[in-house]
């Protein structure tokens, strides 16, 4: 029978570890896709703060360029324009140095990257100060085209650590590589869209033989433009479904390829020869048409971080659900093991438990036999008439020990006030007298009585008498100690045997019940208050007194305080013979 049950089991196991296997499998497959996808949109943040730092390294050469061409009325305000410009693209770059270091600290390759785009940014704003320092009137053609090409060299750097990031990322990130690119796309197609306004602002300077090379460069530029905008960024709405990336292509296509930029051309060709426009005035209307370049970007990159945060969570809940599905495998074959288990294993198995159960003492209701004989089921039938009469016997020893307790309890206690009767103080004092012989403990009878108690009783009767009696033993109970002895002797007469006591706390603890009697009404109906007269007597652990010898003592106090007027405490002095009347 064992056999058979280990063989079973052992299958049931077999073939759960397998299940385990396989659904361990998926589950590491999906956590992996979920590592990548976290490690990815990290990386994707990471690539976030490149693009805003390139974009505004670009961006700064607007203001840059209308500081270089202010004239003297309007150099202060262009100069704070500048200003703001460059704490912006620091505030961006410094973002990205701590996103870059914290993650990538040991690229070597990469620090040399940020290293280059540091030092020809400060190079670019040299020259572009060095510039404004110098009177309008007096500078030369030369040195604002300088200054520009100095701010290209910077966004160069920018747009290298750009690339060289985006080429880490597309192959830790394939399913967002095309959003990745478009992205990196629309960072280079702002930045030549700069380029291409800060060439007419040289034009606008330059002497007129000078405007052909800028021509030349602008024609370039303006190809590479629509080079990056017809090879995908065009067509960025339908490869990302976006709706709101597809009014932003529509924006560029209407804000900047169909105004701006033709704007910009005209300009160069129809004012640069004859330098008719300030290069200020060209960059006020030239900027706002590429707002939509930078929206676009942007967008572009939060339906990146939502496509790869959608795939993480997708990856999260496939492996859940691989988990839960493995779960749910498992618990099929443990439910099919059990249910073999159960069909299989012979009747007399269940027999030979329930002998036992019984003869151990378990008498709790017995299994039910599935799928037995006739005869297994006669057994456990008659197991089950055994049962209930050794469970009828337990019933009546329970019922006769109950009353055996409440038997003793009531001998034990006073039925009126809840309290030990004389016979249990007497069991009590016994256990404290000779705990007190161990531990050297000295103790203290305490004797009261109520004051007046028989005019209680003539004036409003034995019935109220008794609720006195019973409100008495209620307010100084709860101020006994743990361990403390609490009895009614009979009448109005009650006892306390005080533990771990010398005569001074004796008479602070006693104090507290005469205070308690005289604070509270022990007959709620009728606010009945009361006083009481207290003896008190001290017993040395080394004394050896017995009982009646300090029973009699306290006794004899309690007489005392009656004779000195009632509501009295008296107790033994110091001197022996001698009496305290508190």
């Amino acid at each position: 029978m064992f056999r058979i049950q280990h063989l079973q089991w052992l299958g049931a196991a077999v073939v759960a570890f397998g299940c385990l296997l396989l659904g361990g499998a998926a589950i590491l497959t999906n956590f992996n896709d979920f590592k990548r996808s976290s490690h990815g949109a990290e990386e994707l943040r990471i690539f976030v703060t490149v693009l805003d730092a390139a974009n505004a390294i670009s961006a700064e050469r607007g203001p840059a360029n209308v500081a270089m061409a202010a004239r003297p009325s309007d150099l202060a305000r262009a100069q704070a324009n500048l200003a703001e410009s460059r704490a912006q693209t620091d505030a961006n770059v410094a973002i990205m140095i701590e996103a870059l270091t914290l993650h990538h600290s040991g690229d070597e390759d990469r620090l040399t990257v940020i290293g280059e785009v540091l030092e020809s940014l400060q190079i670019g704003r040299r020259a572009v100060d060095d510039v404004i320092a110098v009177p309008l009137a007096e500078r030369t053609t030369q040195h604002v085209p300088q200054a520009i090409m100095a701010m290209f060299r910077a966004a160069d750097s920018a747009a290298d650590l750009r690339n060289e990031v985006s080429g880490h990322l597309v192959p830790m990130t394939p399913q967002i590589a095309g959003e990745v690119l478009l992205a990196s796309s629309a960072s280079a197609l702002r930045e030549q869209a700069g380029r291409l306004g800060s060439y007419v602002v040289m034009t606008l300077v330059a002497p007129r033989d000078e405007d052909a090379n800028y021509a030349l460069l602008m024609d370039k530029t303006n190809a590479i433009i629509l080079n990056l905008w017809e090879s995908g960024l065009s067509n960025a709405g339908l490869f990302t479904g976006s709706e709101a990336i597809s009014a932003l292509v529509e924006r560029v296509e209407l804000d900047y390829l169909s105004d701006a930029m033709p704007m910009a051309i005209a300009t160069a060709h129809i004012m640069g020869p004859t330098n008719g426009m300030s290069g200020g005035s060209f960059t006020d209307q030239y900027v706002p048409g590429m707002a939509s370049l930078v929206g676009l970007r942007s967008e572009l990159v939060d339906f990146s971080l939502k496509t790869l945060e959608t795939r993480r969570l997708q990856a999260r809940q496939a492996m859940i659900n691989s988990a839960l599905l493995s779960a749910l495998v498992i618990s099929v074959l443990v439910g099919v093991a059990v249910m073999f288990r159960r069909g299989l294993f012979m009747p007399l198995l269940d027999l030979h438990g329930e002998v036992v159960a019984l003869a151990s003492g378990d008498l709790g209701a017995p299994r039910q036999a599935l799928h037995a004989a006739r005869e297994v089921n006669d057994i456990f039938e008659g197991l089950a008439i055994l049962r209930e009469n050794q469970r009828e016997k337990r019933r009546l020893e329970d019922r006769q020990r109950q009353l055996n307790l409440r038997l003793k309890r009531l001998s034990e206690t006073d039925t009126l006030t809840g309290l030990l009767n004389r016979r249990a103080l007497m069991q009590r004092v016994d256990v404290l007298f000779r705990r007190a012989q161990i531990t050297g403990e000295d103790m203290a009878v305490v004797l009261f009585d109520i004051d007046h108690f028989k005019s209680v009783n003539d004036t409003h009767g034995h019935s109220v008498g008794d609720e006195v009696l019973a409100g008495v033993a209620r307010e100084i109970a709860h101020l006994i100690r743990p361990g403390d002895a609490f009895a009614r002797l009979g009448g109005e007469e009650f006892v306390i045997v005080l533990r771990r006591v010398d005569l001074e706390t004796a008479l602070h603890l006693v104090t507290r019940f005469k205070t308690q009697l005289h604070r509270k009404a022990v007959q709620r109906p009728l606010q009945l208050r009361i006083t009481a007269s207290f003896g008190i007597a001290m017993r040395v652990a080394t004394s050896g007194e017995t009982w009646d010898e300090i029973f009699r003592r306290a006794d004899k106090h309690l007489y005392a305080a009656k004779h000195a007027g009632r509501d009295r405490i008296v107790s033994d002095e110091a001197k022996p013979g001698a009496q305290r009347i508190a």
